[in-house]
């Protein structure tokens, strides 16, 4: 159906019926943030951040890469989130700057997001209906939080 078709059709999202070996060998394909040569720069040689902006707190609290992936309901969205980080690491690598590390952490985040997506579809746990429901649901909590950002100075 229309549900399934459009979850598969997503140019990052795995065939369900993909053998798990066959997953990782697309994987393995696939240049990923946590393998990059600049990710694995460690953390004593990028510079501290000054003590001046360490002290003024910061008003909007910030999410987690696992918190920030579950917060996404839709494949289409993830999938964009991936393209963008893939992008932004391949701007950096072809620019000789260190990519940072919380990239390979955000990229495992959405990849396990859409993973679970995928399982609970194939379990009839997610269905189209349900799947619209959440989608909605999700539309008007980010348009309230929309709001409340553009209230903050």
């Amino acid at each position: 159906d229309a549900f399934d078709a459009s979850l598969q059709a997503q140019p990052h999202a795995q065939p369900a019926a993909v053998l798990p070996d066959e997953r990782e060998h697309a994987r393995r394909r696939t240049p990923s943030v946590a393998t990059s040569r600049a990710a694995a720069v460690p953390p004593s040689s990028v510079p501290a951040a000054s003590a001046k902006s360490a002290a003024k707190p910061s008003p909007v609290e910030e999410e987690d890469d696992v918190d920030f992936a579950n917060a996404i309901v839709s494949d289409s969205v993830i999938s964009w989130e991936l393209q963008r980080l893939h992008d932004r690491t391949m701007e950096l690598l072809s620019r000789g700057e260190i990519v940072p590390t919380s990239f390979g952490s955000r990229q495992q985040a959405l990849e396990f997001r859409r993973e679970m997506i995928e399982i609970q579809v194939d379990c009839g746990q997610l269905t189209p209906e349900l799947y619209q429901q959440q989608l909605r649901a999700a539309i008007g909590k980010e348009k309230q939080r929309s709001a409340e950002l553009k209230k903050v100075p």
